[in-house]
């Protein structure tokens, strides 16, 4: 069995009636993929049908007959049935075409929801990740705003000593300046005193 052209939207909706329904995942699209994303998306599950497709006459080669004719009509499907059969010996029942018709609907439902478990649990690995870091930086967050609160009050604690500072230390610049009056004003009394005794030396011996 070949596919080697995709059947037609109205062809692939009616054909629906044939093929077993499959239970897809219920994935949240992004709002940002458009028609092209899905269309490309479509394109590659044709191609995985092309390499599935079995040798022999089945539902595949029904499936592209079907394109390019209006499949709306119920006695387009009789005819593709009966030219198919009359070129292919009576190779087609409508048992296979069932048969078959359901079986590449679930393995190709078996592909989707495989590569879905596989990118669901890239899914949680990423959100884990994400999780992950938002309680890191949270956390990080929280200990530099606990050790700005600390320097903060450092700081507010470094102004009213810089405010306070000239009233700490004037007791002791008082008591310097003391000294320095005392020791200067005393050094003074002295060098006169020794000076007058010089000079009294010189006059009267």
């Amino acid at each position: 069995a070949t596919a080697d052209s995709q059947p037609t939207k109205n062809a692939t909706s009616s054909v629906g009636s044939l093929v077993a329904a499959t239970t897809m995942p219920n994935v949240k699209i992004s709002s940002t993929l458009g028609n092209e994303d899905v269309q490309k998306v479509v394109d590659k599950l044709y191609q995985y049908l092309k390499t599935i497709n079995e040798q022999g006459i089945d539902f595949m080669e029904y499936w592209d007959a079907l394109n390019g004719i209006d499949a709306s009509k119920p006695e387009n499907y009789t005819t593709i049935f009966k030219v198919i059969n009359i070129t292919s010996n009576n190779q087609l029942s409508k048992e296979n075409l069932l048969s078959s018709g359901k079986k590449y609907a679930q393995k190709l439902s078996d592909l989707v929801n495989n590569e879905t478990q596989k990118s669901e649990l890239d899914l949680q690995t990423i959100s884990k990740k994400k999780e992950h870091q938002r309680s890191t930086l949270l956390t990080e967050v929280q200990q530099k705003e606990h050790h700005l609160a600390e320097l903060q009050k450092e700081i507010e604690a470094k102004k009213i000593q810089l405010a306070t500072i000239d009233t700490q230390f004037q007791p002791e610049i008082e008591t310097a300046r003391q000294k320095i009056f005392l020791a200067t004003k005393a050094a003074e009394i002295v060098i006169n005193d020794l000076n007058n005794t010089v000079s009294n030396i010189e006059k009267f011996i």
